[in-house]
């Protein structure tokens, strides 16, 4: 088992997979991990798991259930997936290249990733649609999500691009890598004119992965596949690079 992989029991017997980060949060909430269903490979309870756990709760036989009236909002129309990547590999290898004096950022192998994922799972002709946005704490980078680039020609065409972009510039995807190991996004509103964002908060073998997207223009089907291949490609490690 992976060194990341702690094991907790549950009351059956049966021994739970569970990252250190997700038992951390299970512990501070006083959640029993056997009451968490996990999405990791094999089962593992990951930390959006317990974010995303809510106990069943219990109304008395003598009262009727509430009604609940859905008021429309500003955000009725988007959706949210998220999933965790092990990037335990990935990591090890950008250590390699930084002794070889290669610099390769996660954002660089976010980027290839997302722009991987965009060609090889394509949706409708919208404004904008090619295009990737990498939000940085100067402003808004706009990039072309060419999959045939190498992550070299990809990282040299990103560090000569003006981080100048209007927060409205069309784009299909808007990348946002949190700035604070530790914090992961629950939700988060789209930006204007992108159908899709990409929340990332990574540590040192895990990527927690939230993307959100506008269900007026991005199917859900479209959506899943997009995540699942965005973490399939962090996960293969040198495959990223080929």
């Amino acid at each position: 088992m992976n060194a990341a992989i702690h094991s907790a029991t549950a009351s059956t017997g049966q021994r739970i997979a569970v990252s250190p980060y997700a038992r951390r949060l299970a512990r501070d909430q006083q959640l029993a991990l056997s009451d968490v269903r996990g999405s990791g490979p094999g089962g593992r309870i990951v930390a959006v798991d317990i974010r995303s756990h809510r106990p069943p709760q219990h109304l008395p036989a003598s009262e009727p259930p509430p009604t609940i009236l859905a008021a429309a909002s500003p955000q009725s129309s988007h959706g949210g997936l998220g999933a965790t990547a092990n990037i335990a590999a990935l990591s090890a290898l950008l250590a390699q290249f930084a002794a070889m004096g290669k610099d390769i950022s996660i954002e660089d192998v976010l980027l290839r990733a997302a722009a991987k994922a965009l060609a090889a799972i394509p949706g409708k002709q919208i404004s904008g649609a090619g295009v990737v946005v990498l939000e940085t704490a100067k402003g808004d980078q706009i990039l072309i999500a060419a999959e045939n680039l190498s992550v070299a020609a990809q990282r040299a065409r990103r560090l000569a691009t003006d981080a100048a972009a209007s927060i409205g510039s069309p784009a299909e995807l808007s990348l946002w890598l949190t700035p604070s190991r530790g914090i992961r996004a629950s939700f988060l509103p789209l930006r204007p004119g992108r159908p899709l964002r990409l929340v990332v908060s990574v540590s040192s073998d895990e990527a927690d992965l939230l993307l959100v997207f506008c269900t007026e223009t991005i199917s859900e089907t479209r959506a899943a596949g997009l995540v699942e291949a965005i973490r399939d490609y962090l996960e293969s490690g040198l495959g990223l690079f080929a």
